[in-house]
């Protein structure tokens, strides 16, 4: 085992210190772990939209719609048909993403 850093050469590395690291890890990562649970659960109970619904919501037709979908991102197919998350198109409505 080689020397690590300014630790004694007769250091053991014991139970109780790989629990000290452990709990100051899970404190430092804690917020991220949250943060990443959060975003994928949110994104898991999207509630999809029609396109015709999209366009209303965004203000442009349908037609313009298909044209531009792959620009925004925020859709996919279910059962064939072309849904839009709602909260990531409204999410782009509000950063100026989509224009008329």
């Amino acid at each position: 085992m080689e020397n690590l850093g300014n630790m004694p050469k007769n250091f053991r590395f014991t139970r109780q210190h790989a629990k000290m690291v452990a709990e100051e890890l899970y404190k430092l990562t804690k917020p991220d772990v949250s943060k990443a649970m959060s975003e994928v659960i949110e994104d898991e109970t999207e509630e999809f939209i029609c396109t015709k619904d999209a366009a209303r919501l965004i203000g442009i037709s349908v037609g313009r719609l298909y044209q531009t979908k792959d620009t925004y991102g925020c859709y996919t197919r279910i059962n064939g048909r072309i849904r839009f998350a709602k909260r990531r198109l409204i999410r782009a409505i509000q950063t100026g993403c989509f224009q008329q």
